[in-house]
């Protein structure tokens, strides 16, 4: 029963490097962050000052549409619930608000992308053989590619899942218990591996990784590795060194 529990659930710790800030640029998506403060200019292309104080402390969602010089310009996301409203703050959908840069940066917040692809190295330092349920230390080094799914766009290290891939090398250490060779030896085998990281937070991360190791087929043939091509189950550590720009995916609904 406690092989079972380890087989359910499997800790991995992810290490981020640090971010710097995202630039406003063309496309990207946000909200107005309601944070209180509504001391900022705020211009639309037909001059509706009524629109523009409701807007101002709403959180609506919006796509900026360009920057020029220290101006931003953007739209509305789309009201489904509530068409009287969009018609009053999209129009036909051809109505572009404007506001300092500056403004813009402290009255609103990012909304992420739904989806963050990741590339990054990975290394499994202990594995669970199923083929006798026995823990083994040996090592692997790789790279992965993940894709980080949020459940809530407006929280950049809010809960989300990522599912990974990945593929290496695993340090494979040979002795006369699981192979027919008498001594000990070392050798390196083909690895690749997928799973499941549950982001909770940005310092809790709960996952599994499941692989299989591969010995080329000479030393196969020389040494009848007994757990060649079985799986394992591993306490994985995902180290994220890349990813793509966060806010510029697909837009959606107020």
């Amino acid at each position: 029963m406690r092989k079972l529990s380890v087989l359910i659930v499997m800790l991995c710790f992810c290490l981020h490097g640090f971010g710097q800030e995202n630039p406003v640029t063309k496309g990207g998506n946000y909200f107005f962050n309601n944070s209180g403060s509504s001391d900022f200019t705020l211009n639309s292309s037909n001059k509706n000052k009524d629109k523009v104080d409701l807007i101002k402390n709403s959180s609506y969602s919006l796509t900026v549409t360009g920057v020029e010089d220290d101006t931003v310009y953007f739209k509305f996301w789309h009201f489904p619930d509530d068409e009287a409203k969009n018609t009053e703050i999209n129009g036909d959908n051809n109505i572009v608000y404007n506001m300092s840069l500056k403004d813009f940066k402290k009255a609103t917040s990012v909304i992420y992308n739904k989806v963050e692809w990741k590339i990054g190295v990975f290394t499994v330092p202990f594995k669970l053989r199923f083929n006798d349920f026995s823990f083994e230390s040996n090592v692997n080094i790789g790279t992965n590619i993940g894709a980080k799914i949020r459940w809530d766009r407006k929280k950049e290290k809010g809960l989300s899942i990522e599912p990974l891939f990945g593929i290496g090398l695993s340090a494979i250490s040979l002795n006369k218990d699981n192979s027919d060779f008498q001594e000990t030896t070392n050798l390196s085998a083909f690895s690749f591996n997928g799973g499941l990281i549950f982001h909770i937070t940005d310092n809790i991360n709960l996952g599994a990784i499941l692989g299989f190791d591969h010995l080329s087929g000479k030393d196969q043939e020389k040494y009848n590795w007994v757990y060649n091509g079985n799986g394992w189950l591993g306490l994985g550590v995902n180290i994220s060194f890349g990813s793509g720009t966060q806010n510029n995916g697909d837009t959606g609904n107020n």
